[in-house]
């Protein structure tokens, strides 16, 4: 029997109006469903006929004479008329499929499930929720038709456990999660066969699996390195303290298992140097007692993540310039990365002068007034804008693509921004389409003008698409998406925007919660980023903000030892408390966007690292910049109910002081 002949998924809805199997449509679909997958191989009517009754689709008693060998049935016409597209995901026959690797995912859950070890060992090799992609079935009762179960399932792992004490009954845990959020959506049958499979996987021996298998499953499927079972940590498991977890997830969203204690303090500021100019001092940081009952009303700060936490240097020098402490040691544990870590540079698209010759671009700068105005009433219907800052002769220029005709001005003509801002203002439907926002989000904040919506291709794809496509060239993206091959040149990618634009946002629309938070903190990071990303206003650099990009991190220019440019000077804050995971710098700096502070303030971040962020000021923004950092600290502790924290705050410029 041909190996390559799989059961069509959707051959339990492919009935008749009276309810019994349409074996006639069956047997269609899987014959142009398969020689569509593998068009080079021959296959005989017989053979998907006998394949179908030997795995009991069709009765055994149908004969062959009631079956039109000729007959096929496309996919489309299928789900189209049964509205079973999700049960794709599972077909090996669609571009939807899933569950290739369903086996090695099930193994390496297992494993996870198994002891406390394994479990951080695959964190710590870099195996996210993310790497499982696998779905089930579900009952036709069920509001879904597929539950990615292994996915769920490890993204409680990753988020809601901080000791060996967490894994007890921990299917029992997870299932408990599952029914709380999805009582409307999934019936009693599909939580009962649920239970069971995390049952029998919690009951898998992992001792039948050497670390050498896992390294080999890992390696194969998720391109990971994985070595060796981290070693147990008996303080962490006989005293856990656990974090503030992420939001979880889809079917297991809203599930919150902390035990957190109620007490903060910040450490106070130590003294300044006596010779140096006065300067209004920081307010003293205030400790919040444990039965506190006036909270801030910022609720937004109860869903700030948490990144692992570094263990202290004991060796830090005492500087009397210095406000409080900072460890400038590297700590090797912390940078230590994946073997084949997927990074990106920033990108930048160049325009040749051959290029330019050969292309009928517009410059809005030297037409007539009647041709400007022909143009803001096609810009007028032309909703969703394809736009690039590019570079030509070592200038920046916007480029645009409206109604199939290529537009440019000077990245820095403020006159002609802020003339076609009322056409790309932000609303519901009005919105630029760019591949990497970084360059407009500059140019649009040198001029004030931060109520624009930018669409970015490359964003949005590193959330909808799976993580092994992360960091691929746009070319690629546009290859994979619409199928276009397109040249290296910015004037054959643009016009493809509008059709890759749609594929991403209706795969946006089917993604979970996390991936939609997820996307929005790498949208508001975006903007922190664009704000400085040409640095050249605050410091000297010959880079961009950002040297590159990781799917978790960002490698940022300035380290603490570059000049500041006046008026500006930078300042630090370090982050700490005593438990396993830090306050998020990352979620501090989203905070600032979302307040909209770095618009209305003279306030820039130049970096951000786990639990330290690095802002440049002016003098007068100091106190502010000091009443905001222990607000924010403050209101997030109390709503949180975490440990204390410290704050460690370091002047990076002595002009000040």
């Amino acid at each position: 029997m041909n190996k390559k002949l799989f059961i069509p998924a959707c051959h339990k809805f492919i009935t008749k109006k009276d309810g019994t199997a349409n074996f006639q449509r069956i047997y269609g679909v899987l014959k142009s469903a398969y020689s569509t997958k593998y068009p080079n191989n021959t296959l005989s009517s017989e053979e998907v006929f006998d394949f179908l009754k030997l795995n009991q689709i069709i009765p055994y008693d149908f004969l062959h004479q009631d079956m039109d060998f000729d007959y096929q049935e496309l996919c489309f016409s299928i789900i189209t008329q049964y509205k079973c597209n999700s049960i794709c995901q599972l077909c090996p026959y669609s571009s939807l499929y899933k569950n290739i690797y369903e086996n090695e995912e099930s193994i390496l859950l297992a494993y996870a499930l198994s002891s406390w070890n394994h479990l951080n060992s695959l964190k710590k090799a870099g195996l996210t929720c993310r790497h499982f992609r696998s779905m089930i079935p579900v009952s036709d009762k069920s509001k879904v038709l597929v539950v990615p179960l292994n996915r769920l399932a490890y993204e409680y792992l990753e988020t809601v456990p901080s000791s060996a004490n967490d894994l007890l009954s921990i299917e029992h845990k997870i299932m408990t999660a599952l029914k709380q959020n999805n009582k409307n959506k999934l019936s009693n049958a599909d939580f009962e066969i649920m239970h069971k499979y995390l049952t029998n996987l919690t009951k898998f021996d992992a001792k039948k699996f050497s670390d050498e298998n896992v390294a080999e499953i890992m390696n194969r499927c998720f391109q990971l390195e994985y070595t060796k079972k981290i070693a147990s940590n008996s303080a962490t498991a006989t005293n856990p303290s656990i974090a503030i977890v992420s939001p979880i997830e889809g079917l297991l969203a809203g599930k919150s298992q902390e035990h957190i204690s109620k007490k903060i303090s910040q450490s106070p500021d130590k003294g300044k140097n006596s010779n140096t100019p006065a300067k209004q001092p920081s307010p003293t940081p205030k400790e919040y007692p444990q039965d506190r009952k006036e909270v801030p009303p910022k609720s937004e700060l109860k869903n700030i993540s948490t990144p692992q936490k570094k263990q202290p240097d004991s060796s830090i020098k005492k500087n009397p310039k210095i406000l409080s402490v900072y460890n400038h040691q590297n700590n090797t544990e912390a940078v230590r990365s994946m073997p084949m870590p997927l990074k990106r540079p920033p990108k930048t698209w160049v325009l040749s002068e051959q290029e330019l010759s050969a292309a009928h671009i517009i410059d809005l700068e030297i037409v007539e007034a009647l041709r400007i105005e022909l143009f803001l009433f096609d810009l007028l219907q032309t909703p969703i804008l394809p736009a690039e800052i590019v570079e030509i002769k070592n200038e920046y220029w916007y480029l645009m693509y409206v109604k199939e005709q290529f537009y440019t001005f000077h990245a820095d003509n403020f006159a002609l921004f802020k003339h076609i801002l009322p056409y790309i203002s932000r609303s519901k439907v009005r919105k630029i389409i760019c591949y990497e926002p970084y360059l407009l989000y500059y140019f649009l904040f040198k001029h004030n003008l931060y109520y624009v919506s930018i669409f970015s291709l490359r964003l949005t794809a590193d959330i909808c698409l799976p993580i092994h496509n992360w960091g691929i060239s746009i070319e690629s993206l546009l290859n994979t998406l619409i199928h276009i091959h397109a040249k290296d040149s910015i004037l054959d990618i643009l016009p493809a925007y509008y059709q890759t634009y749609r594929i991403l946002d209706k795969k946006l629309e089917k993604v979970g919660t996390t991936q939609q938070d997820m996307l929005f903190q790498k949208i508001c990071l975006a903007r922190a980023i664009g704000k400085i990303f040409i640095p050249s206003n605050y410091y000297s650099s010959e880079s961009y903000a950002i040297l590159e990009e990781t799917p978790e991190d960002y490698v940022f220019t300035y380290d603490g030892t570059q000049k500041i440019q006046a008026p500006y000077y930078s300042i630090r804050y370090v982050f700490s408390w005593d438990a396993e995971k830090l306050f998020s710098a990352k979620s501090l700096a989203i905070w600032f966007i979302k307040n909209k502070l770095l618009e209305t303030h003279k306030i820039t971040i130049l970096a951000v690292k786990e639990n330290q962020i690095t802002f440049a000021i002016t003098n007068e923004e100091y106190s502010f910049l000091c009443s905001i950092m222990n607000q924010v600290i403050g209101q997030y502790v109390i709503l949180n109910k975490t440990p204390s924290v410290n704050i460690d705050e370091i002047i990076l410029d002595d002009k000040i002081l």
